[in-house]
């Protein structure tokens, strides 16, 4: 229901005036895809409130839009007013008005009514702008490329490829300047600069997408950088996966869209008058090479400082000896805006300890794993070329070694810099990212210090305003944590990859099996909404899916890769049904489903085309796995995951006939899963290939509910006795196994053997590398693992958050309904989680007391919570919230207390439904009081 007039209602017991505007997840966006028609997709609002006490949260809204900010003021919406709409809802909701036009800012408000009718005040104005839409009237410019000859690299085993290309041109402003935004796409990298500003602080921008499908542009505000007069834009070019000059086994350097670095620029202007006016790239911009003489996101850079021009991103630069640029074609991909969240410098890493293995070689420890580059700070002679190698792990005489790189020429991650001789430089590259903890320098004219060389940290921004993080009275798992969250980052750079070292791939089964973990710590929703298209660009008409995205080509079937996963992937394709759903479950956001469900049902097509019957047998199985491997078992497994997550998807978006189909095909998937593969001699999964005992072939069936209630108590006591008796309390999965290990032995009243499992400090575990000094997560379980900063393995960290702090998977989507349920177990005396969400941050934090459990939780405002509260073995027991007995021996005590609904016990729990609020809970063993 909507109506227009909401001036009857009063101010009195005012609900939380909004807070934490967002528009598609972000505040303040500078570049929302506009509206090309009326049926174009429609921006979505969301906003949270500060959890007061006990409130009940929203029965209505209105959202006002508008193109000035003054009339917001006078609380008129000139481009849409919703009226008060009768919803709980307060995200994800479409903007309904006119027409969106391109490249232009509008301001927007709301005020919200809580469960008695009471009225918010309106909240602040945020606002948001559209960007320029993929067409040849919106974007005035031309790609521009420069005409420079090729040379040979410094380590010559690389091809021949030109020096980067500098960009400028200089342009007039006579009027006042009201707004002003800087749209520009530099491939594969850039670095914009006006009037000798550096503009932003993005670094390795725009993300890598497919450039035959998708091309990202980013937006600067700039009104504040132009002046009246003379003005100069400037732009830096750098390759990234857009010219790829090193040979490698990706064919990264062989890619459909291969081509030297290219730019397309745009500014556009409105005077204090309201006139407008455009200044774009054309032949009429000046090129030249640049200091920058070779880079590559394996190989490294060389930078020659002897040919910086200083001052060319200024006005009155003289470029008379500068050439003309040359028109170019235009990459065959969408231009559309970059709305993932940047590369940003995260911090700098001074080393904590420095060798010289060598006579003028020097190894710099930075004492943690860190994706990013070594900043330098040096003097000396004119010409003097000082080598910087960085990588993961030293050789035995004490340098820097990489100990696998088969797909392409040594060395890689090197950069070279070549002094001007002039005084103190300092210098960082800004076309590559290396992995590494240990840095090599070799010619630097002295001896360098920790202040000369530093590490500099960049990922993704997935931390900017998000609020989520873990910990607890056992600090193995802390540290555990850490080093999940620092190799997550480590390998965020605009897709989720497998190493900052060797490939740098968006590898979909490390993505979806870490999905939730990554949600759980990060702002993950822009991320994933840029990379699930990545996915959809990346796949076939016919269906077929690669296995690493963006994809040079690589191993789709019939093209050169790896044999093994051309052809269908089962667990790796998996992520295009995983990653959508989870997007739904953590964000309420039924709009990525509508946009990717029909390409699930096309693979899925694809995929069985491949076998008959209901038993694939194809893939990697339990990849990095210690043990033997099953892969009939994981890829089965994979199938009827994927059916059941369509199933519901199906149901989700309307689509009842389709839902039922998937749900009997499923059926059918499970009915031949457990007579192909359950022996019930040893009442186990397995298969006749391998002898022994496969933990991944038991764990994957008890987490995907395919096996029959009757078996399940004893599917699970065999796999109890492997991990005791045949591994001594560990583990012993691989990339799948080790996802759901530990969900399933805490679901399954096995708690106290999955804190034994997490805490081992023996191989193979996670506190194996802990007490061995790795910083980081290994790709494989040995110490001797070719990666030291992968994140697959990680999945560890949603156990932590979700049983050990408590704070489970969404009860409804979006996190509109919350349940926390904490486990304390073993020697663990504390725990808490604390999880950003999309309606405001949940908080789950306990400790154990001498009579029972204290527990503190926050719920966001405008959700619910169920707060599942831990005998601890304790029968009577009693439970007070913030000083108020609620619960005695079995029997609700207080029946009205603010913001809690009701209370009752359920199996070892006390159960208290609760509005939104912060509540402090007290439970105690009443039996120890005799």
């Amino acid at each position: 229901m909507t109506t227009r007039n909401d001036s009857d209602d009063t101010h009195s017991e005012c609900p939380p005036i909004p807070i934490d505007l967002r528009v598609e997840y972000e505040r303040d966006p500078l570049n929302l895809e506009p509206m090309k028609d009326d049926c174009a997709e429609r921006p979505r609002f969301s906003w949270s409130g500060v959890p007061e006490t006990f409130a009940e949260g929203q029965s209505a809204y209105r959202i006002i839009v508008a193109q000035e900010a003054h009339e917001l003021e006078q609380d008129r919406g000139q481009m849409w007013d919703s009226g008060k709409v009768d919803s709980n809802r307060s995200i994800q909701i479409p903007y309904d008005g006119p027409v969106l036009s391109a490249d232009e800012t509008y301001y927007w408000k709301v005020r919200v009514w809580n469960q008695d009718r009471k009225r918010s005040e309106w909240s602040d104005t945020a606002r948001f702008s559209t960007s320029i839409s993929d067409s040849d009237e919106q974007w005035e410019g031309d790609w521009i490329g420069a005409d420079l000859d090729a040379i040979e690299s410094s380590e010559g085993h690389s091809k021949k490829v030109p020096p980067n290309p500098l960009f400028r041109t200089e342009f007039d402003l006579d009027d006042g300047i009201s707004e002003a935004r800087l749209h520009v796409c530099g491939l594969g990298y850039n670095v914009p600069h006006l009037n000798g500003e550096r503009i932003g602080d993005h670094v390795l921008d725009p993300a890598i997408t497919d450039y035959e499908e998708t091309v990202l542009y980013t937006t600067y505000e700039v009104a504040d950088v132009l002046k009246r007069g003379r003005n100069a834009i400037g732009v830096a070019v750098g390759r990234g996966r857009y010219g790829e000059p090193l040979e490698n086994t990706w064919f990264w350097d062989e890619t459909p869209w291969w081509n030297d670095p290219q730019l397309i620029v745009q500014l556009n202007i409105i005077f204090d008058d309201g006139s407008t006016k455009s200044f774009s790239s054309g032949e009429d911009w000046r090129t030249t090479d640049g200091p920058t003489r070779y880079d590559s996101l394996f190989d490294g850079e060389e930078y020659d400082a002897r040919r910086e021009q200083p001052g060319w991103t200024d006005v009155d630069f003289d470029d008379t000896n500068w050439e003309t640029s040359k028109i170019v074609d235009a990459p065959k991909g969408d231009l559309q805006p970059q709305r993932v969240q940047p590369v940003r410098i995260q911090d700098t890493i001074t080393p904590v300890d420095r060798s010289s293995p060598e006579d003028d070689v020097f190894v710099f420890d930075m004492g943690v794993m860190i994706a990013g580059w070594t900043r330098l700070t040096v003097d000396g002679p004119e010409g003097t070329e000082v080598r910087i190698s960085m990588g993961e792990k030293l050789d035995d005489d004490g340098t820097v070694i990489h100990s696998w790189s088969p797909g392409y020429p040594e060395p890689i991650q090197d950069d070279t810099y070549i002094l001007r001789g002039n005084g103190t430089e300092t210098w960082e590259p800004s076309f590559s990212y290396k992995g590494f903890r240990y840095v090599q320098i070799e010619g630097y004219p002295g001896t360098p210090s920790g202040e000369e060389i530093q590490g500099v940290l960049a990922h993704t921004d997935l931390e900017a305003g998000d609020d989520s993080d873990f910990s607890c009275s056992n600090e193995l798992l802390n540290r555990i944590h850490e080093n999940t969250r620092r190799a997550l980052l480590n390998n965020h750079h605009g897709v989720p990859q497998d190493t900052p070292v060797y490939e740098k791939n968006g590898w979909t089964g490390d993505a979806q099996a870490m999905a939730v973990t990554a949600m759980y710590n990060f702002d993950m929703a822009r991320f994933y909404q840029k990379w699930l298209r990545d996915l959809r660009d990346a796949q076939f008409d016919s269906g077929e899916v690669p296995v690493i995205v963006p994809t040079s080509d690589w191993s789709y079937e019939n093209a050169p890769g790896w044999p093994a996963v051309q052809g269908p992937t089962p667990g790796w394709d998996a992520a295009y049904f995983i990653i959508p759903w989870v997007m739904y479950q953590y964000n309420g956001d039924k709009r990525v489903l509508q946009h990717h469900y029909q390409s699930m049902k096309i693979y899925l097509q694809w995929f069985e085309s491949y076998f008959d019957g209901y038993v694939p047998e194809m893939g990697l199985g339990d990849w990095a796995t210690p043990g033997e491997k099953e892969v009939p078992i994981t890829a089965t497994s994979y199938y009827y995951r994927e059916l059941d997550i369509l199933a519901a998807i199906a149901s989700t978006l309307g689509y009842s006939d389709e839902s039922d189909k998937y749900n009997e095909k499923k059926r059918l998937v499970a009915d031949a899963f457990n007579d192909g593969f359950y022996d019930s001699s040893s009442e186990s999964y397995g298969t006749d290939d391998v002898d022994s005992y496969v933990q991944t072939s038991n764990i994957l069936p008890l987490a995907f509910g395919m096996v029959p209630e009757d078996r399940v108590d004893s599917v699970v006591d065999s796999l109890v006795n492997d991990i005791e008796r045949e591994h001594d309390g560990h583990l012993f999965t691989g990339l799948f196994g080790t996802k759901h290990i530990l969900p399933v032995l805490t679901r399954h009243g096995h708690h106290d053997l999955a804190y034994t499992v997490a805490t081992q400090t023996t191989y193979p575990s996670w506190g194996h590398w802990v007490v061995n000094g790795m910083t980081a997560l290994l790709e494989y379980w040995p110490l001797d693992a070719r990666s030291r900063d992968h994140h697959f393995l990680g999945t560890i960290d949603e156990w932590f958050y979700q049983y050990l702090a408590g704070i489970r998977e969404p009860v409804e989507p979006g996190f509109k309904r919350i349940k926390i349920a904490p486990k304390p177990v073993a020697d663990l005396e504390s725990a808490g989680g604390r999880v950003d969400t999309i309606h405001g941050v949940i908080d789950s934090e306990w400790e154990l007391t001498a009579d029972g459990l204290a527990l503190a939780v926050t719920i966001p405002w405008n959700t619910t919570g169920e707060i599942w509260i831990p005998t601890l073995g304790g029968d009577p027991t009693s439970v007070r919230v913030d000083g108020t007995n609620i619960w005695e021996d079995g029997s609700r005590t207080a029946k009205e207390v603010c913001g809690v609904n009701c209370v009752g016990r359920e199996n070892e729990w006390i159960v208290v439904d609760v509005n939104s609020g912060s509540f402090s809970f007290e439970l105690e063993r009443t039996g120890s009081r005799q």
